[in-house]
């Protein structure tokens, strides 16, 4: 086996693995895979990745081995089935709990909207790494926002933003996600977009657009419930 793997590999790795965490592990199997990239150094790049993930989340430069270990392995059997899919989802989530960035003080970009995430850093790394192509956001938003007030969408404009991103990342015609992961995952965007100066939002604006997101999330998980 070789012991070499490139940057770009781990790279494509990172984003592989953050898109196994957002799907619904029922659908895990329809995810297009990219372990055929890799061959036999799969195991490497997907080590590689968990380091970076492990320490992107606790802030560190050394993050500790044994989150490292039990990440890669839930990862390497993430897309063999919904149950392992699940498990794998569960450790990113938790992840994503560890002060060294869901701590306020720690986020990426708090002043420029991190501070009101409902789901603070869980798609933080993804973002960065994945390269949205803000200049499109900015040209969908200023559409919308040339149309008359009570014909502005701009929630529904970052969502319909953020599934293209997916879909690009894979060059696949359609992908699942739930409500509550592209509501979060666009608001993200948005604050990243803001932190770039891409798309600045005002503060009062930011709180609106995600007061807005939220009672959107929260339409789409009430549908879903009471088609139980």
């Amino acid at each position: 086996m070789s012991n070499k793997i490139s940057a770009a590999q781990v790279k494509q790795t990172i984003i592989y693995l953050n898109l196994l965490s957002l799907i619904p592990p029922k659908r895990v199997a329809e995810l297009p895979s990219v372990k055929g990239d890799f061959g036999e150094a799969w195991p490497l790049a997907v080590e590689a990745a968990s380091r970076l993930i492990v320490a992107f989340h606790q802030a560190s430069r050394d993050p500790e081995s044994e989150l490292v270990i039990g990440l890669a392995r839930a990862a390497l059997r993430a897309d063999s089935s919904p149950d392992e899919c699940r498990a794998f989802q569960e450790q990113m989530r938790q992840l994503a709990k560890l002060p060294g960035r869901a701590k306020e003080v720690n986020r990426l970009h708090r002043k420029r909207g991190c501070l009101i995430c409902e789901a603070p850093c869980r798609y933080g790394y993804f973002s960065l790494i994945s390269e949205p192509n803000f200049d499109e956001l900015q040209n969908l938003l200023e559409v919308d926002n040339a149309r008359p007030p009570q014909q502005r969408q701009p929630v529904q404009v970052v969502w319909r933003f953020t599934l293209n991103h997916l879909l690009n990342i894979f060059q696949t015609g359609k992908w699942h996600i739930s409500a509550d992961h592209l509501g979060n995952l666009s608001y993200c965007l948005v604050a990243l977009a803001t932190a770039k100066s891409r798309y600045r939002f005002p503060e009062e604006q930011i709180r609106k657009f995600q007061a807005m997101n939220q009672d959107l999330i929260q339409h789409y998980q009430n549908i879903k419930t009471s088609e139980k």
